[in-house]
């Protein structure tokens, strides 16, 4: 039995994500003068919530809405996108031949990590979106029964929740591009103060 997923009264019928946003479209099962919706679902991974959500009786107007926000949502994304300041090189995948693949008691705490391409969603596979420095978590120690790992961005310097499947490998030392490298000295003395503090 496949898992229906609604917005209240609303059964959605169609989905997109792209960025930080979802745009859905949602159909009641009874005729009303909203029985299409047309909304954005924001989550921060705990809880999630439609916004901006709009009604009507046709469902062509709601599509045309639909097509509009997920435009929208692609422009903003897109123009996100080209304010990476990095060779264009790392605009691409990083390549598999450039990392060491982790085994199972491999320690990857405090390493330069590249997370697999189909672990992110299309609009973020890119070498910016991949190189991550893993700062801990039960899946960074080798024979650890948990998957948890918790990894800094050495573009954005943001931190994120990966499991250790997620993690392709470390990347090779000589293969580290500079934008990585000069932020990685930083955000290793950052993890590791904070760690000291608690």
């Amino acid at each position: 039995m496949s898992d229906v997923r609604k917005a209240g009264d609303y059964t959605i019928i169609h989905e997109i994500h792209i960025g930080n946003k979802e745009v859905v479209v949602g159909e009641l099962p009874y005729d009303s003068e909203q029985k299409y919706l047309c909304a954005n679902y924001v989550s921060n991974g705990i809880i999630g919530s439609y916004e901006d959500c709009m009604g009507s009786d046709s469902y062509t107007e709601i599509m045309i809405l639909f097509a509009e926000r997920i435009s929208e949502q692609a422009q903003h994304v897109q123009n996100e996108l080209n304010k990476i300041n990095v060779p264009p090189e790392d605009k691409k995948c990083v390549d598999p031949s450039n990392v060491d693949l982790i085994k199972y008691d491999d320690n990857i705490e405090y390493k330069v990590v590249v997370i697999r391409a189909n672990s992110l969603r299309r609009e973020y596979r890119n070498a910016v979106n991949q190189i991550y420095l893993c700062t801990g978590g039960f899946g960074s120690h080798p024979n650890s029964r948990g998957n948890a790992c918790y990894c800094t961005n050495l573009y954005s310097g943001k931190s994120t929740r990966f499991e250790r499947s997620d993690i392709l490998g470390v990347l090779k030392q000589d293969k580290i591009p500079e934008w990585a490298a000069k932020n990685l000295d930083s955000i290793k003395a950052q993890k590791k103060k904070d760690k000291g503090a608690r």
